[in-house]
């Protein structure tokens, strides 16, 4: 795991939290990977590592992400995720239940108030 590949993953997840993946979230990812990372990173083939993965299985891997990220960036970064992770959730116009409780359950593993911040995007 690096941080590429655990922002994606995490990023990715939320994009199909709400059982189906925008195009507009999709370009939120894009965004996000073009604006913070330089250097080799496989698209295609980590886009076919979690689709070939139960919804068990990529709840795994959110949490694998998550505490490598909880543990290896700054505070600054999860925050700078977290706003991409927001712009994701709202980019198609739904703000579904699971996008809530899966943006809440990464607050609490981080020790960031993604409540607040949810109010702060919604309101702008």
């Amino acid at each position: 795991m690096n941080s590429i590949k655990a922002s994606f993953y995490i990023l990715n997840i939320f994009a199909i939290a709400d059982g189906q993946s925008d195009p507009s979230e999709i370009t939120v990812i894009f965004d996000f990977l073009a604006e913070n990372f330089e250097g080799e990173f496989n698209l295609e083939e980590e886009v076919i590592f979690l689709d070939s993965l139960s919804l068990e299985e990529k709840m795994q891997v959110f949490n694998e992400a998550a505490i490598y990220l909880k543990n290896n960036v700054s505070l600054r970064s999860k925050i700078n995720l977290v706003e991409y992770i927001l712009d994701l959730i709202v980019a198609d116009n739904r703000l579904e239940k699971q996008e809530i409780q899966l943006l809440d359950y990464l607050g609490q593993i981080w020790g960031i108030d993604t409540e607040q911040l949810l109010r702060e995007k919604l309101n702008s």
